[in-house]
């Protein structure tokens, strides 16, 4: 925690939490950093948190990942700031929100990937919001590890349901519906997907599939925070 605020100071900027400007870092002050529910000892297959190393039940089936790596877990005050990130005009969220996952990726023993795949976001949802909450997320993650971002390798569809509301069987027919391959030729063999929550899978299982079926070895995912 010291080491991520020593990393994150940059004094006069206001709190996303509590609006303080003295003493506050980039997003977050000493007062609120310690209150995010940063993930410990997860297991990399699923993001779940674990008692220990390898004991999590999870199947190769259903996470077929080279590592799944979350910054926080879905709960207060984190999922107050993914809310206000993706639903709010503030875009001074996203760096302070790529601090926390460039940090949890440090964390992590295994080889960088090579490219930064973002989750595209509902047409729909794009229109509303004006700007695509996890290729903004992408984007910063891959400044502060120097990892170029690929906005081309997927494209969504308009017109399907979103995924929030449904349960993991319709999760995965819509997410099967929703997007169809982009320039997936020539992607490097170490790729990570970046999105803003893991909650079923459903979404980066399936874009997952379609990286490997065009010969791409090594799928990460990289998110904000997991549910539990």
């Amino acid at each position: 925690m010291i080491s991520l605020i020593k990393h994150l100071l940059l004094p006069g900027s206001p709190c996303l939490l509590c609006r303080a400007i003295t003493g506050s870092v980039s997003g977050l002050c000493r007062d609120c950093l310690p209150d995010l529910p940063l993930t410990g000892a997860d297991c990399t297959a699923c993001g779940m948190p674990e008692a220990e190393p390898g004991s999590c039940p999870c199947s190769p089936a259903d996470w077929p990942f080279s590592a799944v790596l979350c910054a926080a877990y879905y709960r207060f005050p984190m999922d107050h700031l993914i809310h206000q990130f993706k639903e709010l005009p503030r875009h001074e969220s996203a760096r302070p929100l790529a601090w926390l996952l460039a940090s949890r990726v440090r964390r992590h023993a295994g080889a960088r990937p090579a490219v930064l795949i973002p989750v595209p976001a509902a047409m729909e949802r794009l229109q509303a919001r004006g700007f695509d909450q996890a290729l903004e997320l992408a984007r910063e993650t891959g400044r502060l590890l120097r990892i170029p971002v690929r906005t081309d390798v997927f494209e969504r569809r308009r017109g399907l349901p979103a995924q929030k509301g449904l349960n993991a069987a319709q999760r995965d027919r819509n997410i099967r519906l929703a997007f169809r391959a982009g320039k997936l030729r020539g992607l490097p063999d170490h790729v990570a997907l970046v999105d803003d929550v893991l909650t079923t899978g459903a979404t980066v299982r399936h874009l997952a599939e379609m990286l490997q079926r065009a010969g791409v070895g090594r799928v990460e995912v990289w998110t904000l925070a997991r549910t539990l």
